[in-house]
């Protein structure tokens, strides 16, 4: 089975810096398949049939000397999400996000930059749902599908 693992909070201004090449290389050492990244804002797409969250995390943590929150979907939630959510216009101003939350339902956001920026939504979820979520934009989730397929 396929799945997609959001990784919280690194590759963000400067800090938390992981390679994507040694993020796939860990995913791979862990006996995963067929492993992607996509960007360089923490997304694996890869293949595996008893997948951990909690080892995945260990390994992170052990291999990059800092705690690195982990949200794991598999495919057919990414496609129902997908297939689910279509957006509305959007424009340069107004995005669709899609937060994730660790154990529950997935959050669709959209903004408009001119009111209220990404920083800003992010803290008004973390006030919400606390600090087990990640966010993603509408078109990264098209570029992870285009990989599940």
């Amino acid at each position: 089975m396929k799945y997609v693992a959001f990784l919280r909070g690194i590759n963000v201004g400067g800090n938390t810096k992981i390679p994507m090449a040694d993020l796939k290389k860990l995913f791979e050492g862990l006996g995963y398949k067929n492993v992607k990244t996509v960007l360089n804002s923490g997304n694996v797409v890869f293949d595996g049939k008893h997948v951990d969250e909690n080892n995945i995390e260990e390994n992170l943590e052990k291999k990059f000397g800092f705690k690195i929150s982990l949200i794991l979907r598999n495919e057919q939630e990414i496609k129902k999400l997908i297939k689910k959510n279509s957006p509305e216009k959007l424009t340069p101003n107004k995005r669709f996000y899609v937060t994730f939350i660790k154990g529950k339902p997935e959050v669709c956001n959209v903004v408009d930059l001119n009111s209220k920026g990404t920083t800003d939504m992010m803290k008004d979820l973390e006030k919400k749902y606390g600090k087990e979520i990640t966010t993603r934009n509408w078109n990264t989730l098209l570029k992870i599908l285009l990989l599940l397929n």
